[in-house]
């Protein structure tokens, strides 16, 4: 049997993605797959110490800890039977779509294959790739000798030849040929997941920025409180500005840096926007309620606190089930349409923290740890509660829109409630600044929902059938 071997150059992580394509991968008959990563610190050295490897290998498969792709590209790759072949791969850098094959440039360089050029030829050669998805011959390696890689660095970036440019360079000077399979188009993953044939918006995601209290344009002041039971002290932000409500931000300590994760003092839960008011007023015009609403998007649980207080408040006979549908974790969330999606501190510590509050006053709510699409899918026909019986919750009288907040989104939410409305039904929207409110406007306006209150943030409809 011929031997593979998928290797990982990696400092310590490896995408989840990449390992679920590596486990998928279809391997075909008479191949023996071995998979390994390498750990270190100079790109060239880790690669160099993977050629190492190589050369015991009838194959070597070169994988980055970011790329994944289809379980098929192994055997479309071992089908050419050449020295080496790349699948295709852009950088991550948006507003480009530069792939990682090269071809000969006038200057007897090499320049990045725009990916128009290339996309309707399935198979093509050329100078040189990146090692991100690349199936190489274990003699290639033997033939070209230590150091098959070596990155040229310059203080003009431009100047500067990567390790496995360098390396495609000795191996054409031993006679080897380069080639790229077009169809095999891989996703690199990163804060967003960048692919083949798709451009993404020309900004800076990488630009680290740290989640500042002042950057919700807040007066803000800081005070420090013991957590209970820790005997440590931690920093807390409060908003002088808000008067109903007394909450406390998430945010970072200007004086040690630390990430501050906690709620008010006195109080368990905490939100981001100063008209929550509105949740409770949307639940007091139901008339005759049936005791069924949802808040997409939980978080600490102040808009979901708010709609059961409103309801044990306005109407204390009715029997409530309100349900949370939060995935948590630190997924990519989009907070407007103008920036693209990113992950937060949405983690787990959140969820048990809210879990806990709410079981000790609140049995009226259920925590749906899911995506609003993962609910859509798996729920489309009513959600399940047990109480003394099992029921079917198919219909919602109350809404609190406040997950993801791009438009597309948002509509996706709005489509599937629209047909799951109760003959009363309270809408309120969430950070409508960052939606399109014409298309959203429109789209209730055909649903029939009337406009009861329009704030900063939120916006309420009613329907009535």
């Amino acid at each position: 049997m011929k031997k593979i071997l998928i290797a990982i150059p990696t400092n310590k992580y490896i995408e989840p993605e990449t390992y679920k394509a590596i486990y998928d991968l279809t391997v075909p008959e008479g191949y023996k797959v071995e998979f390994q990563f390498f750990f270190g610190y100079q790109v060239d050295q880790i690669r160099n110490l993977i050629a190492k490897w190589g050369e015991h290998y009838d194959y070597l498969f070169s994988v980055d800890s970011d790329i994944s792709f289809d379980k098929d590209t192994l055997v479309k790759m071992l089908a050419h039977d050449v020295d080496i072949v790349s699948g295709l791969y852009i950088q991550r850098i948006p507003g480009t779509h530069s792939l990682e094959i090269y071809e000969a440039s006038n200057n007897g360089g090499s320049r990045r294959i725009p990916f128009v050029k290339v996309k309707d030829t399935p198979f093509l050669e050329i100078v040189g790739c990146g090692m991100g998805c690349a199936l190489i011959k274990g003699k290639v390696f033997k033939e070209v000798g230590y150091p098959q890689y070596t990155y040229h660095s310059a203080l003009d970036h431009n100047n500067t030849l990567s390790e496995d440019v360098d390396f495609c360079r000795k191996a054409r000077a031993k006679g080897f040929k380069i080639w790229a399979d077009t169809t095999i188009r891989c996703k690199h993953t990163g804060n967003s997941t960048f692919e083949v044939g798709q451009i993404m918006d020309n900004r800076n995601m990488f630009e680290e920025k740290t989640p500042v209290v002042n950057d919700l344009d807040h007066d803000t002041a800081t005070y420090v409180t013991e957590v209970e039971g820790k005997g440590v002290k931690d920093t807390r932000f409060i908003d002088k500005t808000a008067k109903d409500v007394n909450r406390v931000y998430p945010g970072i300590d200007p004086k040690t840096g630390k990430y501050s994760l906690e709620v008010n003092e006195g109080e368990k839960f905490t939100g981001d926007s100063v008209e929550y008011t509105s949740l409770a007023e949307a639940v007091k015009r139901l008339k005759n309620p049936i005791g069924q609403s949802m808040e997409i998007g939980v978080r600490l649980g102040l808009g979901s606190k708010t709609i059961i207080d409103a309801y044990r408040h306005y109407h204390p006979k009715t029997s409530v089930v309100h349900l949370g549908v939060d995935p948590y974790g630190n997924i990519d969330y989009a907070a407007s349409d103008s920036v693209l999606a990113r992950k937060f501190n949405y983690d787990n510590l959140m969820r048990k923290t809210t879990l806990i509050n709410f079981a000790e006053d609140y049995p009226e709510f259920h925590l749906v740890n899911l995506e609003d699409s993962e609910f859509m899918n798996s729920f489309a026909n009513g959600y399940p509660v047990y109480d003394e019986y099992k029921r079917m919750i198919d219909k919602y009288e109350m809404i609190h829109f406040d997950g993801p907040h791009d438009t597309k989104s948002v509509l996706k939410e709005a489509v599937f409630f629209n047909q799951r409305k109760a003959d009363q039904t309270v809408w309120v929207f969430d950070d409508i600044s960052g939606l399109n409110w014409n298309t959203l406007s429109n789209f209730m306006d055909k649903s029939k929902f009337n406009l009861v209150t329009k704030g900063m943030n939120k916006a309420v409809f009613e329907y009535l059938a």
